[in-house]
């Protein structure tokens, strides 16, 4: 690993045990409501406004990491057939379409959280405020869009360090 991924690949693991945790804390919320319904019969009071915030906070934290891995969800229908500069050309304009997608998104976030917040929105039982987890959301989507802006000019390089391209199956469904 190079000495200029060091910072990003530290980031992204923190944010990966970050999302891990709060996935373990759903389903720990879970499992204490179920068998406080089932078996006492009576639930856990606010775990569904817990679940929604611990649920955002999982898919917000994971959006970077699975950016800068180039992890996200591909079909790898053309791997091989292309030829090299226009495989960096569809890399670099994967990336300028992740930048963008989550550039708006981060914005529109940003903007609904102002909203939600002058509106005084909260979560059901709880009564937790909305602003503050939009607002999370729409930084932690910014960051994706800093990290797809990153791997422009990776893509364009290309090459086996190249990380923006995700492992594709291969035949007999091998990852390659």
């Amino acid at each position: 690993m190079s000495q200029s991924h060091v910072v990003p690949e530290r980031a992204s693991r923190w944010l990966e045990t970050l999302g891990a945790l709060a996935l373990f804390a759903m389903m720990t919320i879970t499992f204490f409501d179920i068998a406080g319904r089932f078996l006492l019969h009576r639930p856990l009071p606010g775990s569904t406004d817990l679940v929604q915030v611990l649920l955002l906070l999982t898919a917000g934290c994971t959006l970077p990491a699975v950016t800068w891995r180039g992890e996200h969800l591909s079909i790898g229908l053309f791997d091989g057939a292309r030829p090299t500069p226009l495989e960096r050309a569809r890399r670099a304009m994967v990336a300028i379409v992740v930048t963008l997608t989550f550039a708006a998104l981060a914005l529109l976030l940003w903007r609904y959280a102002g909203d939600t917040a002058g509106n005084g929105d909260v979560i059901g039982y709880l009564r937790l405020p909305v602003a503050p987890f939009v607002y999370a959301l729409s930084v932690l989507c910014l960051v994706a869009a800093l990290v797809g802006a990153a791997l422009l000019p990776r893509a364009l390089r290309g090459g086996p360090e190249d990380a923006s391209c995700a492992p594709s199956l291969g035949p007999g469904g091998a990852a390659t």
